[in-house]
C-alpha cells in the first residue's frame, strides 16, 4: 500500500512538472490559451535558464499574487499598425502636458520612473534642470528617506543615520505595509539586546529594556550643480501608518520628528491615522534640513519632497532591477493618494534594460505585462500624460568583438508596439543614440568616455548627453503642438 501511494504521488509530480515545462509550447500553438491565459518563458534558446527568463518568471508569479487590476484576458492586437523605427512616436499624446507647460501657473509635476539607468538621478537631473531653466521652478523633488546611492547622487546632499530597514521592489513585504511610488518604505529599527534565563522546564527570553536607543535621522542639503538646486524652497514629509495585520510589533509610542534648520529646531507630532500622511517641514528657503525621528518600529516612512510652489518639479523614482512590471505592485489606492498630493502632469516610464537577452527572440510575454502595467498607471493617474521610454543601447562580446546585444532592438520594438497599442507616446533611446553599435561608440570613441566599461550604463557625462537627446525631441514636440 505504501509503495502504491508513493508511486502515485511521484507520477503526479512528474506529470505536473512535464505540463509546466510544456505549457509555453502549448500556449504558443493553442489560440484558446493565448486568448485567456498568460505564458512564461522557462528556457532560453539553447535550453538553459537565462537571467531575463528568471526575472520575468519572478515578476509574473508576483503579479499573479498581487495584480487584480484587470481580470479580463489581454489579447494581442496585431492588427494595429506599428510605425517604422523612429525616435519619437505619437508625440501628440503629450498635448495635455504641453498645455500645462504653456500656462505658466502653479506646479507642473513629472514622475520619472525607471530602472538603474536613472539611478542617482542620472538623465532625469538634466531633464529637470533644462525644464526649470525654461519654465521656472526649483527643488530636486521627491527624495527617499534612505538610499544606497546617496553618496553617488549629485543633485542633493543626502545623509542618514540609524538602523533603517528598507523594503524595496524585489524584497518580500511580510509587514503588509503599503509601498510608496518607488515601491519602497523605511522602518526605524532599534537594538534588541536580550538576556536568557533557564529553568528546569523551559528557556525564557527577556528583552533588555535598558539597551541604548538608536537615533534615526536624515539630512538634505542644497547643491550648486544647477540653479534650481541651490536652495530648499519648501519641503514636506510623507509617511504611512502601520497595517493592522502587520508582523511588526505593536507600539503605543507616539511618533515625533524634530526639524532643524541652522540653529532653530521645531518638534512635530506625526499623525498616523491615514494610509498616506504629509507634514510640511519648511515653507521658507533654506540650504540644509535635518530631521531627527522618534518612531515606533512599525511606522513606515516614505520620503521628503523638496519643491517650489510654481514651475517644474521632477521626481526621480528609480528602482534597480525593475523591468517595469513591478510597478503594478504599488497599489492603485496608493497611486491615487500620492497623486492627490502631487498632481502629476506627466509620467515617464523608462524600462526594458533588465529583460534584454541575446538568446530571446519572442518578447510577447513582456508586451503583455507592460500593457497591464500601463493600464494600471492610466487607471489610477488618469490626468497625467504618459511617455514610454525604451532602453538605451547595450553591447556584449560576440566572437571577441563588442557589438549591440541582439535583444536590444527587439525590446525596443516590443515597447514601441506597447505604446501604439495603449495609445501613449514613445521615445526610443536606442534610435536616438544612433542605433546598432552606438553604446560601443559612447564607450570607446568618445573622449572622455560617455559610458562605463559594462557597455550598459552611462557615466555622468553620458547621462547628461542622453538627457539632452530626450529633451531635444520633447521640446521639439512641444514647439510643434503648442500654439504660439
Amino acid at each position: 500500500m505504501e509503495q502504491r501511494t508513493f508511486t502515485t504521488a511521484f507520477l503526479t509530480l512528474l506529470f505536473a512538472a512535464l505540463l509546466l515545462a510544456a505549457y509555453p509550447l502549448l500556449h504558443a500553438n493553442i489560440p484558446f490559451l493565448q486568448s485567456n491565459f498568460r505564458s512564461y518563458p522557462v528556457w532560453g534558446k539553447y535550453g538553459q535558464s537565462s537571467g531575463a527568463d528568471s526575472l520575468q518568471l519572478a515578476d509574473t508569479l508576483a503579479l499573479l499574487a498581487v495584480d487584480t487590476i484587470d481580470l479580463q484576458p489581454l489579447v494581442e492586437e496585431d492588427t494595429i499598425a506599428i510605425p517604422p523605427p523612429t525616435v519619437f512616436d505619437n508625440a501628440a499624446n503629450l498635448r495635455s502636458f504641453f498645455k500645462r507647460l504653456s500656462q505658466s501657473t502653479g506646479q507642473v509635476r513629472i514622475a520619472y520612473f525607471g530602472d538603474s539607468s536613472i539611478e542617482g538621478d542620472l538623465i532625469s537631473q538634466t531633464v529637470r534642470d533644462s525644464l526649470q531653466r525654461r519654465f521656472g521652478g526649483a527643488g530636486v523633488g521627491y527624495v527617499p528617506i534612505s538610499s544606497q546611492v546617496a553618496g553617488f547622487r549629485r543633485s542633493v546632499r543626502h545623509k542618514m543615520g540609524g538602523d533603517w530597514e528598507t523594503i524595496t521592489f524585489g524584497r518580500k513585504n511580510p509587514y503588509a505595509v503599503a509601498r510608496n511610488l518607488a515601491g519602497e518604505f523605511f522602518l526605524a529599527r532599534q537594538p534588541q539586546a536580550d538576556t536568557t534565563a533557564k529553568d528546569s522546564l523551559q528557556t525564557v527570553t527577556v528583552m533588555d529594556t535598558t539597551a541604548e536607543v538608536e537615533n534615526h535621522w536624515v539630512q538634505y542639503g542644497a547643491v550648486k550643480l544647477n540653479p534650481g538646486l541651490r536652495s530648499i524652497p519648501k519641503a514636506r514629509l510623507f509617511y504611512g501608518r502601520p497595517a493592522r495585520d502587520s508582523l511588526l510589533p505593536a507600539s503605543g509610542q507616539q511618533p515625533f520628528v524634530s526639524v532643524t534648520v541652522g540653529e532653530t529646531t521645531a518638534r512635530y507630532e506625526l499623525d498616523k491615522k491615514k494610509h498616506l500622511n504629509q507634514l510640511w517641514l519648511r515653507e521658507e528657503p533654506c540650504r540644509r534640513l535635518r530631521l531627527d525621528f522618534e518612531l515606533p518600529e512599525n511606522l513606515p516612512l516614505y520620503g521628503v519632497s523638496i519643491e517650489s510652489e510654481k514651475g517644474i518639479i521632477l521626481d526621480n523614482l528609480s528602482a534597480r532591477g525593475n523591468s517595469g512590471v513591478m510597478l503594478t505592485h504599488v497599489s492603485g489606492g496608493m497611486l491615487v493618494q500620492f497623486d492627490s498630493l502631487m498632481n502629476y502632469d506627466l509620467i515617464v516610464l523608462q524600462y526594458g534594460l533588465n529583460v534584454i537577452n541575446a538568446e530571446m527572440e519572442d518578447y510577447s510575454w513582456y508586451r503583455s505585462e507592460m500593457r497591464r502595467m500601463i493600464r494600471h498607471v492610466k487607471r489610477h493617474l488618469p490626468q497625467a500624460a504618459i511617455l514610454l521610454v525604451g532602453p538605451t543601447d547595450k553591447a556584449i562580446k560576440v566572437e571577441g568583438e563588442m557589438m549591440t546585444d541582439p535583444g536590444t532592438p527587439r525590446v525596443d520594438e516590443a515597447l514601441r508596439r506597447v505604446a501604439a497599442q495603449e495609445n501613449v507616446s514613445f521615445f526610443s533611446f536606442y534610435e536616438a543614440m544612433g542605433g546598432a553599435g552606438s553604446m560601443v561608440t559612447w564607450v570607446e570613441e568618445k573622449e572622455p568616455s560617455w559610458a562605463n566599461l559594462d557597455y550598459t550604463h552611462f557615466n555622468f557625462r553620458g547621462a547628461h548627453q542622453a538627457g539632452k537627446l530626450l529633451l531635444s525631441y520633447l521640446m521639439g514636440a512641444y514647439d510643434e503642438y503648442t500654439p504660439q
